[in-house]
């Protein structure tokens, strides 16, 4: 008896060590993606600002008017990249339950989908704007069209960015999914338990 029941306690110990580091690699491969995307879309963000900063100073017309909308969207994503890496920096030290782990994933899937389609409305609107231009001429126009062909620009990446960081966070998210689908509960005369399926 004393044998089966070393046994059984050493079986827990290897499957709540395997689940404990499914867990720790989720929220570490979370973290990689996060850390990944705050890098990428701060140096979007500082070519932006960098790129608009001279293009509005050595250009006229429509081309002046996306620099300098373009040198507003720098600024803006570079002072949110930063704010995401300095959180991305600060979770790595933290642990997560079970719980939160799946919360910090279904979270992060909720926020890039919505900021994918607040992306495709960037770029709808930037498609009115021009398409509006057509009712004006001289200064009015150009301002027009070079704020939406900025906001084509924009929008255009920031889709493809959120899109890519939704589908990698998922594809993270799916290992928790798969790890459960053996995983139910069953009931007998004695009580309710739970059983996994190998």
């Amino acid at each position: 008896m004393k044998r089966f029941f070393y046994c059984l306690l050493l079986i827990v110990s290897f499957s709540a060590h395997a689940q404990y580091s499914l867990y720790d690699s989720v929220n570490t491969r979370h973290n990689k993606i996060s850390k990944t995307g705050t890098l990428l879309l701060s140096g979007w963000a500082a070519a932006s600002l960098i790129s608009g900063l001279v293009g509005q100073n050595n250009s006229t017309g429509k081309l002046k008017y996306f620099y300098k909308r373009n040198v507003l969207w720098g600024g803006i994503n570079l002072g949110l990249s930063g704010l995401g890496y300095l959180r991305t920096k600060r979770e790595q030290k933290d642990v997560y339950t079970s719980a939160q782990t799946f919360k910090r994933v279904e979270a992060a899937q909720k926020v890039f989908l919505f900021n994918t389609g607040l992306d495709l409305a960037y770029v709808a609107f930037g498609l009115y704007t021009r398409e509006r231009s057509n009712k004006f001429t001289g200064d009015k126009k150009d301002r027009l069209v070079g704020t939406g062909n900025s906001l084509l620009f924009q929008g255009g990446f920031l889709t493809v960015f959120d899109g890519v960081l939704y589908l990698l966070h998922n594809k993270n998210g799916n290992r928790l999914e798969k790890k459960l689908e053996g995983l139910s509960f069953i009931s007998s005369g004695d009580g309710v338990g739970l059983a996994y399926r190998f």
